[in-house]
C-alpha cells in the first residue's frame, strides 16, 4: 500500500500521496509526525476493508472500497460498482452557461421516446457553435480582466523589491514576482490559443 516511507516527498509538509477513505474525501498525515511509521499504518488501516467499514459506519459517509457495506440511509446514493453507470456526461456543459443550455435543452432529442442520434446531431450543429464561441469569448474576457487585476499586485511587489535591503526578503519578493508573471503568461497564452482556434474555426474552408 501507499504511501511508503521510502517514497520521496514533493508536497511538504504533507506526504505526496493521500489515501481515499470516502468519495471526494482523503486522509493524509504531515511528514514531521513523531512516529511516521505508525501514522502510515493508521492511514493504511483507514483504507483497508475493516477500517473503511468502521469509518463509513461512524462517519455516515459512503465507503471508498468496493464491497464495504454502506449505512442503510446511504444505500440509495451508493454508486454502481460494476457495469455501466446510469446516465452520462458529455463534458460540454462545463464550458459555460450557453453551452450547458444548448446541451440540456436538446437531450430529449437523443434519449426521449422518439429520440435519435440524427436529431441530436442536428440540434448540436445548429446551436452549439454559437454557444461555444460565446462561452469561450466570455472566458477570455474574464481571464484578461484577472490578469489586469494582478498587475496591481505585481507593481506592489516590484516597489517593495526596489526598497528592500534584506537578502531573504528580496529573494522572497523575486520568487513572488516570477510566480505571478508565470501565471499571467500562462493565462494570456491560453487566451491567445483560444482566439486563434476560434478564428480558424470561423475561417472559410
Amino acid at each position: 500500500p501507499h504511501p511508503l516511507l521510502r517514497r520521496p516527498r514533493f508536497a511538504a509538509p504533507l506526504l505526496a500521496i493521500t489515501l481515499l477513505i470516502a468519495p471526494a474525501r482523503a486522509a493524509a498525515t504531515t511528514a514531521d509526525v513523531p512516529d511516521l511509521a505508525a501514522a502510515l499504518d493508521f492511514l493504511h488501516f483507514l483504507a483497508s476493508y475493516p477500517g473503511n467499514t468502521l469509518f463509513s459506519a461512524a462517519s455516515g459517509w459512503l465507503p471508498a472500497i468496493v464491497g464495504v457495506p454502506a449505512p442503510d440511509f446511504l444505500t440509495p446514493f451508493r454508486p454502481r460498482e460494476r457495469g455501466y453507470v446510469e446516465g452520462f456526461d458529455l463534458g460540454l456543459a462545463r464550458v459555460g452557461a450557453n453551452t450547458r443550455r444548448v446541451v440540456d435543452s436538446g437531450l430529449h432529442l437523443l434519449v426521449g421516446a422518439q429520440g435519435s442520434v440524427e436529431d441530436w446531431s442536428a440540434h448540436l450543429a445548429a446551436h452549439l457553435p454559437r454557444a461555444l464561441r460565446a462561452d469561450l469569448d466570455n472566458g477570455n474576457r474574464i481571464a484578461l480582466r484577472n490578469v489586469n487585476r494582478q498587475d496591481v499586485t505585481l507593481a506592489a511587489f516590484r516597489a517593495q523589491l526596489a526598497a528592500a535591503t534584506d537578502l531573504a526578503l528580496r529573494q522572497s519578493l523575486v520568487e513572488k514576482i516570477e510566480t505571478l508573471r508565470e501565471a499571467q503568461s500562462q493565462r494570456e497564452t491560453m487566451v491567445g490559443w483560444t482566439e486563434v482556434a476560434l478564428a480558424e474555426a470561423a475561417a472559410p474552408r
